[in-house]
């Protein structure tokens, strides 16, 4: 029983110390593509379609509505929060 516990601790150990010797080198890559744009430009725009029962589509009050806008209004505040970015307005987040 002793000798299949060290076993398993040895692979379990090994798996660890593989997974952060391969991880190590993504830690360090640079900003490119969309990420990059963000960082540069300090905006962050989220899009929505307007026929998209149930995602998006415009209320009664002609005001955008539905999960993908409760989505962008979640990311929205999250970024605000975590980025100390001044956010602007938007239509669909109340």
């Amino acid at each position: 029983m002793e000798i299949r516990m060290k076993h398993e601790l040895k692979v379990v150990l090994g798996a660890l110390l593989a997974s952060l010797v391969l991880a190590g080198p993504a830690l360090g890559q640079a900003l490119d593509g969309t990420l990059k744009k963000i960082k540069t430009s300090g905006t962050l725009t989220i899009g929505y379609r307007e026929s998209s029962p149930p995602f998006s589509f415009m209320g009664p009050d002609k005001r955008p509505v539905g999960y993908s806008i409760d989505l962008a209004c979640m990311s929205r505040a999250s970024f605000r929060n975590s980025s100390g970015w001044r956010t602007s307005s938007s239509a669909g987040c109340r």
